[in-house]
Formats: C-alpha cells, sequence, structure tokens
C-alpha cells in the first residue's frame, strides 16, 4: 500500500509527519508553503503555532500582521494597558513620497542613490513622479551623489515610459564615481535603447570623477556608438552577460583606453563555436594581464568553458575571484589554478557527475583540485551534485585540504551528514583551518517502518544545534550556506 502511494504521488499521512520535522527551521516552512495547497494546509498551523518561541527570531514581522488584523475591542483593552493606538499600522504600503520629502526638508545630502525601474513601477507611477518632482524642486539633494545604481526591468518595455527623469542626473550631479547600469534584458530595450542610451551617455559625460562603471547586462547587443563613450574611465567590469555574442567581443577588443577588470559569463549563443572561440582568444590575448575576476555561468558550453580555462591558463596571472559554474570535471581547472598560483583569493566551483565510466577520473580531479589550491583564501565554495562521493574519497579529500586556511569555507554536497562530519572535524574543525563554515548535505528521517519509509531531505549544519556547539567551541563560526554565499555582482560592487 505504501509503495503504491509512493507511485501515485499521494503521500498525506507521510507528508504531515515530515513536515512536523520541519517545525522549528522557518526557512524551511516558508519553502514548503510555496508548494501546493495541501502542503501549505499542512505547514502554515506550525509557523502561526507558537511564533516566539522558533529557534531562529530574525523574521518579526508576524507583531506587525497581528496588530494588523486585532479588532477595535482588542485595541480598547490594549489601550487600557497602557498601549497608544500610534503602534497600530494602518496600512502595509509604505509612504515614499512622504519619507524622501522628510530628507529633503531637513537638507540631506545624499551620497548613494538606487532605482530600480521595473513592472511594479507602474503600480506606484504616481509616488515615482511625486518623488521626482520634489527632487527637482530641491536639486542639492541630490548634488553630492558619489554612487548611482539604475535598474531597468524589461517588463517595462510593454508599456510607454518616459526616461526623462534621468536628465536629473547629468544636469544637477556632476560628482559620481561610480556608476551601475543593470539590465534584465537589454535585448528587450530595442525600441527604447536609442533613448535610454542617449541619457546614460548624457550622465556619464557630464561627470568629473567618475572612476567605475559596472555593467549587468543579461543580453548585450550594444552599438558601437555607444560602448565608445566609455573609454573615458580606466577599467570595466562585465557582470552576467553574454559575451559570447562575436559582436559584442569585438566592439570590447577595439576599445583601447580602458581595463577590462571583471568578465562574468552567463549565457551562451548557437553561433559558430570556432568563431566566438577565435574572438574569445583574442579577448584574452588583450586584457588577461589585467583580469582580476571571472567567473562562468551554468549554461555556457562545456567546450567555451575548456577553452576559456586554457586561456586563463595562458594570458591571466592576477586573477583574485574565479568562478565556473555546472562543469561536468574539474580536468582543466586545476591546469588554470596552477596559472594563478598565489593570487587566488575567492574560489567557487560547481560540479556535476555521474557514477559512471568517468566517475574515477572525476575523483581523481577532485582530489587534485586539493593540491592545487593556494596556501590561503579567503573564501572557498565547493558544489559536488549528482552520484555521492564515497566516503574514503571525502576523508582524502579533505585531508589533503590540511595546508590551506580558509575564511569562509561553504559545502553543498549531495551526501549524508554522516559521511563528511567526522572527516570535516578531523581535518578542519581540530586543525582551526576555518573562521566560518556553511555546509548543506542530506539527513535521513524514518517515518515508518520498512525500506520505503526511510525520507531523505536537505540539512544545513547551521540547523543542528549539537553539532553547532561544537564547532563553536573551536570558535569557528558556523552559518547558513545563502549568508556566507558570495555572488559576483555584490562582490564587485563591495570591492571596487
Amino acid at each position: 500500500m505504501a509503495c503504491s502511494k509512493v507511485l501515485l504521488g499521494n503521500l498525506p499521512e507521510l507528508t504531515e509527519d515530515i513536515i512536523q520535522y520541519f517545525r522549528d527551521d522557518i526557512s524551511t516552512l516558508h519553502s514548503c508553503i510555496l508548494v501546493n495547497k495541501f502542503w501549505c494546509q499542512i505547514t502554515i498551523p506550525l509557523l502561526w503555532k507558537d511564533p516566539f518561541s522558533m529557534k531562529n527570531p530574525k523574521n518579526l514581522h508576524f507583531i506587525e500582521i497581528y496588530l494588523q488584523k486585532i479588532n477595535e475591542k482588542d485595541k480598547e483593552q490594549l489601550n487600557r494597558c497602557g498601549i497608544n493606538n500610534n503602534v497600530f499600522p494602518s496600512k502595509t504600503l509604505f509612504n515614499y513620497s512622504y519619507f524622501i520629502k522628510l530628507f529633503i526638508e531637513n537638507e540631506v545630502k545624499l551620497k548613494t542613490f538606487e532605482i530600480e525601474i521595473s513592472y511594479n513601477y507602474l503600480m506606484n507611477k504616481r509616488n515615482f513622479n511625486k518623488i521626482f518632482r520634489l527632487i527637482l524642486q530641491n536639486p542639492k539633494f541630490i548634488s553630492n551623489i558619489k554612487n548611482l545604481k539604475l535598474h531597468f526591468d524589461k517588463e517595462i518595455v510593454k508599456y510607454k515610459f518616459d526616461y526623462n527623469f534621468l536628465k536629473c542626473f547629468y544636469h544637477h550631479c556632476n560628482l559620481i564615481s561610480s556608476l551601475h547600469i543593470r539590465f534584465s534584458e537589454y535585448e528587450s530595450f530595442r525600441n527604447n535603447h536609442i533613448t535610454i542610451e542617449n541619457q546614460l551617455s548624457q550622465i556619464i559625460n557630464s561627470q568629473k570623477n567618475l572612476e567605475k562603471i559596472i555593467f549587468k547586462l543579461d543580453n548585450s547587443t550594444s552599438t558601437n556608438n555607444n560602448i565608445s563613450l566609455y573609454n573615458i574611465i580606466e577599467s570595466i567590469h562585465i557582470l552576467e552577460c553574454l559575451i559570447f555574442n562575436s559582436n559584442f567581443i569585438q566592439q570590447i577588443i577595439d576599445l583601447n583606453k580602458f581595463k577590462l577588470t571583471s568578465l562574468f559569463i552567463r549565457d551562451e549563443t548557437t553561433r559558430d563555436k570556432n568563431l566566438q572561440i577565435e574572438l574569445m582568444q583574442l579577448l584574452f590575448q588583450k586584457f588577461g594581464e589585467y583580469l582580476e575576476n571571472i567567473g562562468f555561468g551554468s549554461y555556457v558550453d562545456d567546450v567555451l568553458k575548456y577553452r576559456a580555462l586554457e586561456f586563463i591558463n595562458n594570458y591571466c596571472k592576477k586573477i583574485k575571484f574565479f568562478d565556473t559554474c555546472s562543469i561536468s570535471s574539474v580536468k582543466k581547472v586545476h591546469i588554470a589554478l596552477d596559472s594563478v598560483g598565489q593570487n587566488l583569493n575567492y574560489f567557487s566551483i560547481y560540479i556535476f557527475y555521474n557514477h559512471d565510466e568517468n566517475y574515477k577520473l572525476t575523483m581523481e580531479m577532485i582530489l587534485r583540485l586539493a593540491h592545487v589550491l593556494p596556501c590561503k583564501l579567503e573564501y572557498l565554495n565547493l558544489s559536488f551534485t549528482g552520484t555521492p562521493i564515497r566516503k574514503n574519497i571525502w576523508e582524502v579529500f579533505f585531508k589533503s585540504l590540511g595546508h590551506i586556511f580558509i575564511k569562509k569555507l561553504l559545502f553543498r554536497i549531495n551526501n549524508l551528514f554522516d559521511h563528511i562530519l567526522p572527516y570535516i572535524k578531523e581535518y578542519i574543525m581540530k586543525e582551526k583551518r576555518v573562521e566560518y563554515l556553511a555546509i548543506e548535505a542530506h539527513i535521513e528521517i524514518q517515518v515508518g517502518s520498512g525500506t520505503y519509509n526511510i525520507y531523505r531531505h536537505n540539512k544545513e549544519l547551521f540547523t543542528m544545534t549539537d553539532e553547532l556547539k561544537e564547532f563553536e567551541s573551536y570558535n569557528i563560526k558556523v552559518r547558513e550556506y545563502s549568508d556566507l554565499c558570495i555572488r559576483a555582482y555584490e562582490f564587485i560592487d563591495e570591492m571596487y
């Protein structure tokens, strides 16, 4: 009977038992809500049963929700206890225009200004326009901006949108040193891109102290006229870009006055790979000596990744931040790491492997990886998915890491905690080789009798109270994986 329920996907009794195990794990319960209506009905009572007793007290917004929903009779009782009606929020929406007005009236001068123009703008168009009218009435409010961040969402192109608000930045701001331009999907702006580029160009040309521009373009199709404007700055960071667009690569190669410092590639195209590889080699030949940060997204073709690793080995000697995703083996990664040497400070690798004829080779490469890493790292993030790695491999791997001091060490693996924790404790914890640690692995829960009633699910070391105390006794701070994980955009934003 249990078997037939598994096959039919009808597991009400087991699901309720399983979710009960998550009653103290807020983040997991929030995820369960989104699975389907049935899971939501089971999970909501656990979240609201006794929220004050939750072990993770980070999110206390439920207090505001309580106060919003109480009736007038309850409010009167609270008033008798000395609780004023002012503490009861009347609405959930934040009054941005009033907030901005307070700043302006008190002659506050901004240093950083960030705008996100998205589909949500349409729902708050009145507030958006009101804010900019207030700003234009007192331009001193933005006259000292040093950091300007602009994010354009692709959805807004379906509607008529006025970009003239950008004028205030080149009419009233000329001290910008850092400009972040982020397009969710640049291709979507074909009808508006001339207007946008003209406005952005004037912002750039009006600046006296511009030192850094960061592009975050999901699909760059910009023109030579537009990109040539960026010759005025010394270095450029290109993040999450369709860099294997051969036209775009050629535009970058044709520029002479700046250093390409960061290159993070997210997508691939169906165009001629030979042409892409040829242009990519020219790109690395020209800018390899300046590159400090590089990464490959999950959908970049493995052939292109491997050739890029060869080019890193040949032309790049200053790489500090190296992030490679969804690579089927680490066959050539260690070659690039050998070349980068002791300059490397941040390294992430995401490997998917299957238990097939290449398993032995993959395991050898993983073990070799431990030997080519520099002796000191600020950050190491290892994600191994697919077939679980055998326990004896983990023992050798962690033992091989004994020569490395790592400030932040992260693991996301398809293994049971029981398979790795003994070796982490022996070779990492007791040797005090890390300051911060985050591990996401699996545990097994017996929810009934028999083999089919063993449930396996992801769990973080951060949620295991006894283990947490043991690591803390060695002055190792255990954190959630997402808290320690460094994303390229955030890293560049913070470091440059």
